[in-house]
């Protein structure tokens, strides 16, 4: 087991020149050691910016670290942590959490904690879902070339910076680059609704419900379809209930990286963005404008080469405590 002992910490994070071997020393354990899978010792105490307080010693096992000898990893925290957690605040030696850090969790959807979405490949079988969900004036190769064409445009218009503020409706882009009446665009709106909701499984779902009961949650997500698409599964999977807001695009015309959309979610809840953590599993769309409006931020999912985000995570189930993580189904 990892044993911690805090004492005052000297200095500031980044060493002068007599004390170089120990701002070496952090640096392994800050970058190497997330991305080898010792996150589950380090993850939740790397916290942002360079103005330690503490230190912690932790010992690794030697198998851990690719050493024939135990090391101790030198992690630096900012000020003392506020114990949040009914679990932390029961033991006193419990190490903190890397949110606790943060008033409010601002989480992407897809990717981050729903999996199995955007299925808007060209292969995909529109034409069976366009007949599930009612529709019968198409033909099929009408439907599979409706949807993929609409896609196309979509995806076009997602890249395009111009239309960052200016986003369309999946209905208007349906009506416009499908060339349909209002019959036929309702019916190829649902069926690309449909393909591109996906699913919350049960570890997310819990760590979700974790989560919110320490923080306001709120989901910060781009999406093409109108926001009530993802009601059945939010129900379905239990987690109706755990976010204050959602902030989806398609309800405010605009997508991430827009600033537009971060300020939305900062005013609903009311904190300023340095007391927000924005977890997502995008660079570009998450990571980067989260940090620039001076939020703390965590990514979900592999980073090559040097880390944009404050933390890298495999699983937001990461950011649980250890008693914590234990509780929810297996990853």
């Amino acid at each position: 087991m990892a044993t911690a002992r805090a004492r005052p910490a000297m200095g500031c994070a980044r060493r002068r020149d007599g004390q170089q071997r120990g701002r070496d020393r952090n640096a392994d354990g800050r970058g190497d050691a997330v991305r080898a899978g010792v996150g589950d010792y380090l993850a939740r105490f790397l916290l942002a910016g360079n103005k330690p307080t503490f230190e912690y010693r932790v010992r690794l096992p030697a198998a851990s670290i690719a050493s024939d000898h135990l090391r101790l990893v030198r992690i630096h925290l900012t000020a003392t942590p506020r114990i949040r957690s009914k679990t932390l605040a029961r033991n006193s030696l419990a190490m903190p959490r890397f949110v606790d850090s943060f008033k409010a969790l601002f989480l992407d959807m897809n990717g981050t904690f729903m999996f199995d979405h955007d299925r808007l490949e060209r292969d995909e079988d529109f034409f069976s879902t366009y007949r599930r969900l009612g529709g019968y004036r198409l033909m099929r190769d009408e439907v599979q070339e409706i949807v993929a064409h609409i896609c196309v445009c979509l995806r076009r218009d997602y890249e395009d910076a111009s239309r960052f503020e200016k986003f369309p409706t999946l209905a208007d882009a349906v009506r416009v680059y499908g060339r349909l009446d209002l019959h036929d665009t309702r019916d190829i709106v649902k069926v690309i609704a449909a393909h591109e909701v996906g699913k919350v499984p049960a570890w997310a779902a819990e760590t979700l419900r974790i989560l919110s009961a320490t923080h306001p949650l709120v989901v910060v997500s781009n999406v093409w379809a109108p926001a009530e698409t993802w009601d059945l599964e939010f129900e379905r999977s239990g987690i109706a209930h755990v976010f204050q807001h959602r902030v989806f695009s398609s309800s405010i015309g605009a997508v991430k990286p827009s600033r537009l959309v971060f300020r939305m979610a900062l005013d609903l809840v009311g904190v300023e963005a340095k007391s927000v953590l924005f977890i997502g599993d995008s660079i570009e769309r998450d990571v980067l404008p989260a940090k620039q409006i001076g939020c703390g931020t965590v990514l979900v999912g592999e980073c090559e080469g040097l880390p944009l985000a404050d933390l890298t995570v495999r699983s937001i189930a990461e950011l649980l405590g250890e008693e914590e993580r234990e509780s929810i189904p297996r990853v």
